[in-house]
């Protein structure tokens, strides 16, 4: 038997200041497919927490994109690699059709970055583009990786290329050379540079999108240009003004006649093509440089929703004028963009997420969204989330050396200064108000509930510290030495002297924690080694916890006496001190766990990859 994965959550587009990121929806307007670290996502327009974790690429993934008839979907990734995938629609829209997902053809078509792609209308031929090393940009065949036609007329980064879905088929590219480039096909040849009387752009240009009805393309770029072309032809129509910023992306209306622009003046706008006129603007000035918007796609769905990207990762729904449903902003789906580092829960029992970028989440399982802890939080990486029950409220610790106090989904004013990088934060056992943190040069106990500024035991160590944890008695201390240290506890003396040296590992130290009751102390290291002791005289009560292959990176106890581990190899174990030879594991994502907890008999882990995920422990 298993651990069973109950839900999965999914992380955030990956996004780069001042650069676009793209952003696919599938014909019927029920699916987005987006890039994120190593994974490429899919999840459900109508429900977000509906997701698909595609996870065959071996490096960071940069785009994808589902064909026209919504039965594959190609993806790419910085090697120059090429994936095709069966992406067969749900007739609900639902993501469970993708379990199976099996990938129909793999292609190297360039030997470095691939920035951008695109199918033709016939879903039966690619265009990849990217920054390239002995070209910037190929025609394949998506069945066979054949070459059906020359990508020629660059001289720097393609950033983006579309395809005409109508015949004659007609392909633009456009780039960091300051050119837009027409191509007539199959197969694709190129036509002409993309000109007009008075200059064209004059920056990077970095988006370009042929109409539904293939009658325009439009280009835009770093130099605020918003210009449309004939889609046939290539001859210049008209330019639309407005924008204060880079115009990074670009999405058209189902029917053609309006289309929408992100742009880095932190605004999202919607034009109406045969007058020009700029129809609505979205704007998200007040998130600072995070309300840059790097992408956009209009859906095709009957209430016109038009999605936009922030640098952030967020994800907005957005209503333009004549769509049924109120004109504005509706909701952001939010979560985290990276490596999930820490795990606790909140004042309410909701699980928090913190990031290495200093990010916070609160989430909703039942709906699975999540809404940004707001306040003044770390900065930086988040090491340690711990909920304290006397004090009915959370604390944090992070790369801005400080523990920190979160209640009702905002950081309070409230924080304390450790003087060192903090490496571990746990909560006593048997205590229900008293938190033990182990930094780099010491071990320090708060007392949250009476006073959470001030240190109420301090320990400072001759060697480097990884964790620590106290059973309130005493306190053990891993160390990168290999070696663990137990002290006496006693508030009214600080810095006191070894009482016991342990030495079962011989590999650094990466989590120990008592159990709940005191009677066991859990010790784990960088090989994935784990160790189960009796506290006291901490003779080995099991060796056979030993199924972890890497480093052991985060573990809680529930009231039960069970563990739960998380590692770098991916995968999440539960084990039982009443039978130690009882085990329960699943694996999942990539780039390893980072942090696992207990919520409601349930685990709950975060991953490298930014995946949250719900584990049902099977009997």
């Amino acid at each position: 038997m298993s651990l069973k994965q109950k839900s999965l959550y999914a992380p955030l587009p990956s996004t780069t200041r001042s650069h676009p990121t793209h952003l696919s929806v599938d014909p019927q307007g029920n699916r987005i497919a987006y890039a994120s670290g190593k994974s490429i996502i899919i999840r459900s327009i109508s429900d977000p927490q509906q997701a698909y974790q595609y996870l065959p690429h071996s490096t960071t993934t940069t785009v994808a994109a589902f064909s026209p008839s919504g039965y594959y979907l190609a993806s790419a990734d910085i090697s120059g690699a090429v994936k095709i995938w069966d992406t067969t629609p749900s007739p609900d829209g639902s993501i469970d059709a993708l379990k199976d997902v099996v990938t129909k053809g793999e292609f190297q078509p360039l030997s470095s970055k691939i920035v951008s792609l695109d199918w033709d209308g016939d879903s039966k031929r690619i265009i990849v583009v990217g920054e390239g090393k002995d070209m910037f940009g190929a025609a394949i065949t998506f069945d066979s990786g054949n070459s059906v036609g020359t990508i020629q007329g660059h001289s720097d980064t393609i950033n983006k290329v579309s395809i005409r879905k109508q015949r004659p088929i007609r392909a633009v590219t456009v780039s960091d050379d300051q050119k837009a480039v027409f191509f007539t096909g199959v197969p694709f040849k190129f036509e002409k540079i993309l000109e007009r009387e008075g200059g064209t752009h004059s920056n990077f240009v970095v988006g370009a999108e042929f109409s539904p009805d293939g009658k325009y393309v439009v280009t835009t770029g770093a130099d605020r240009k918003i210009l449309l072309w004939d889609g046939t032809t290539g001859e210049f129509v008209k330019e639309f003004t407005g924008h204060g910023g880079s115009v990074l992306n670009v999405s058209w209306a189902k029917d053609g006649t309006q289309f929408a622009t992100a742009s880095a003046d932190k605004t999202v706008r919607v034009w109406n093509v045969e007058t020009g006129e700029e129809l609505h603007k979205f704007g998200f000035e007040d998130a600072g440089v995070n309300g840059q918007q790097v992408g956009v796609v209009w859906t095709p769905r009957d209430d016109a929703l038009i999605i936009s990207l922030s640098l952030s990762g967020e994800l907005n729904y957005l209503y333009p004028p004549g769509s049924p449903s109120p004109v504005g902003f509706s909701k952001a789906i939010t979560g985290h963009q990276g490596a999930i580092t820490a795990l606790g829960l909140s004042t309410t029992g909701s699980v928090l997420t913190g990031s290495f970028d200093g990010s916070v989440a609160l989430w909703d399982f039942e709906s699975g969204t999540a809404t940004r802890v707001t306040g003044p939080g770390h900065g930086s990486q988040v090491t340690g989330i711990v909920y304290v029950p006397d004090a009915n409220i959370t604390v944090s610790t992070g790369w801005d050396d400080s523990l920190r106090f979160i209640q009702k989904g905002e950081y309070t004013n409230q924080s304390l200064a450790l003087s060192a990088q903090p490496r571990s934060i746990d909560l006593v056992a048997g205590s229900s108000s008293l938190v033990i943190i182990a930094t780099t040069k010491s071990v320090l106990i708060v007392d949250v509930a009476k006073d959470p500024t001030s240190i109420a035991w301090r320990l400072d160590t001759s060697f480097t510290p990884t964790c620590a944890s106290s059973n309130g008695k005493e306190v053990a201390v891993g160390a990168e030495d290999t070696k663990i240290y137990i002290f006496p506890l006693d508030f009214g003396s600080p810095n006191p002297g070894v009482a016991k040296t342990l030495t079962n590992h011989r590999s650094p130290i990466s989590r120990l924690s008592y159990s709940p009751s005191g009677e066991f102390l859990s010790t784990a290291d960088t090989t994935g080694k784990i160790l189960l002791l009796a506290a006291g005289e901490y003779g080995v009560v099991t060796t056979r916890w030993a199924f972890h292959t890497s480093r052991v990176t985060s573990m809680q106890w529930n009231s039960e006496g069970k563990l739960v581990t998380g590692g770098l190899d991916n995968a999440v174990y539960v084990w039982d001190s009443a039978k130690v030879a009882w085990k329960r594991g699943g694996k999942g994502g990539k780039e390893g766990v980072g942090a696992v907890a207990w919520k409601n008999g349930e685990v709950v882990s975060g991953g490298g990859d930014g995946v949250v995920r719900r584990w049902e422990v099977q009997a």
